[in-house]
Formats: C-alpha cells, sequence, structure tokens
C-alpha cells in the first residue's frame, strides 16, 4: 500500500510481541503458522475421477513450503489435504476427498490454525496483562453496542464485529455527509 511502511510496521509487531513476553522462538512459530495458512490458500485440486480428487501438479513447491513451515512431512500435508479418516469400532479407514471437499477440507485447515493461533494470543495477552488472579481486567471485543463479554471470544467474532464497524462508519459516513450538503 502506497505510505506504508512495511518493514517499520512490522518492527512494531515484533516490539509489541516482546512487551507481551512472547519469546523470539514462539514469535518466529507465530509468524510460520500465519505463513502457513497463506500457502494453504494457494493449493489447488484437481479431479482425478469423480470419487477423489489430487493435489494439482504444480503444487508440490507449495506442499513442500507448508511442510516446513509447520514441521510435518510432505507426505502428512498430502494426505491431510486430500484423504479424510473415520473409525469405527477402532478400525480407521482412509476415504478420498472429493474435488469440492477438499476445497472446504482447505479452508476449515487454514481457519482452524488461525483460530487456535489466535486464542493463544489472546490468552497470553490477558496472562501478561493479568498476571494474578483478578478476572476483571481482560481482553473484550468492542463493536458499537457495546462490550461483548462472550466466555469465548474467537477469530470468527472479532471478524463479524470488525466488519460491523466498518459497515456502521460507512453508513454513518454517507448518512451524514448527505445531511451536510442538503444544509450546504
Amino acid at each position: 500500500l502506497d505510505g506504508v511502511d512495511d518493514a517499520a510496521m512490522f518492527d512494531q509487531l515484533r516490539l509489541a510481541l516482546q512487551v507481551l513476553n512472547v519469546s523470539t522462538e514462539l514469535s518466529a512459530g507465530i509468524f510460520r503458522i500465519l505463513s502457513a495458512i497463506l500457502w494453504i490458500g494457494n493449493l489447488e485440486f484437481e479431479d482425478s475421477d469423480s470419487e477423489a480428487c489430487q493435489l494439482a501438479a504444480g503444487d508440490l513447491r507449495v506442499v513442500g513450503k507448508v511442510a516446513k513451515l509447520l514441521g510435518l512431512s510432505e507426505a502428512q500435508v498430502r494426505k491431510v489435504c486430500t484423504i479424510r479418516q473415520i473409525s469405527v469400532k477402532g478400525t480407521t479407514t482412509d476415504i478420498a476427498l472429493k474435488y469440492h471437499e477438499a476445497r472446504e477440507n482447505r479452508h476449515a485447515m487454514a481457519k482452524a490454525l488461525y483460530s487456535r493461533t489466535f486464542t493463544w494470543l489472546v490468552n497470553q495477552i490477558n496472562s501478561c496483562t493479568n498476571p494474578g488472579t483478578d478476572a476483571s481486567r481482560f481482553i473484550g471485543v468492542l463493536d458499537i453496542f457495546g462490550f461483548e463479554n462472550f466466555t469465548w471470544n474467537s477469530f470468527e467474532q472479532l471478524c463479524i464485529n470488525y466488519t460491523n464497524e466498518k459497515l456502521h462508519k460507512f453508513f454513518n459516513h454517507y448518512v451524514f455527509a448527505l445531511e451536510q450538503e442538503i444544509y450546504k
């Protein structure tokens, strides 16, 4: 983006993580997970037949990057992207994912990784700002109606509230801009 110094913002983020007592090793882990999520979004699938799919031919490099970032083998990443397992009475069966199932699975993996990382970060911030047992200090999500105090604040809830805030800001700006034009 024009006018945005990515390097300076990244330095500010690293400094903020240090203030929150997040070690350099944990920070690097967070960045690896976020990078893996972005790479997972690049995975593409091809129908091998009507009952199964496979990763697109050009995705071997992407699988390698995701595997390295998450500390997994490439075979594990390929398997988790194209196979689901069911267990019945102690017997585990592998079932190939269809094309649309694999795409949904890709999205679910990215969402789960991001959600767990977000939850971990919120817990880290809460433990840093509230090291004792005083539960009156916590991170809450502020929306247009005030604070929402959920037992579980998820990343999805943050996205919903953020979107609502943006819509509310747009609405107010649009309505008040029209009102000002009327009175000019």
